[in-house]
């Protein structure tokens, strides 16, 4: 499993945001999880909602799942039909929470004070 290390930056934002995303890879990997697709050793997180677009469910831990390399690639390259295979994989509950998470924007900006409540979030 490679963890990331967070980036070396003198951007207060992207070094809080690499702080985070090295916190929540921790947190999630904790425990070796597996593949949710084809149960190997899970290696990477795979943002079911896109964070590009729900940059709010970064490190929503819902939003996260866990897939090995192989799996990972064949979603984001060659199979984006896998993603209806996780929904189903996870059920119908978890996709109507995902769903309306999606749709519960924070009030205010993500900037530094978000990024260090999030910290916080997932380090406890």
């Amino acid at each position: 499993m490679r963890v990331p290390k967070p980036k070396k930056t003198k951007n207060p934002i992207k070094r809080l945001r690499s702080l985070a995303d090295r916190a929540i890879f921790m947190k999630m990997m904790a425990g070796n999880p597996k593949c949710v697709i084809c149960d190997r050793p899970a290696v990477q997180l795979h943002h079911f909602k896109p964070k590009s677009c729900y940059g709010h469910l970064r490190y929503e831990p819902l939003n996260l799942i866990p897939l090995c390399v192989q799996c990972h690639f064949r979603l984001t390259h060659i199979d984006p039909s896998l993603e209806a295979q996780i929904a189903l994989i996870k059920g119908v509950e978890w996709h109507k929470t995902i769903e309306l998470l999606s749709k519960q924007r924070p009030n205010g900006q993500i900037n530094a004070k978000w990024y260090k409540e999030k910290i916080n979030e997932i380090s406890y």
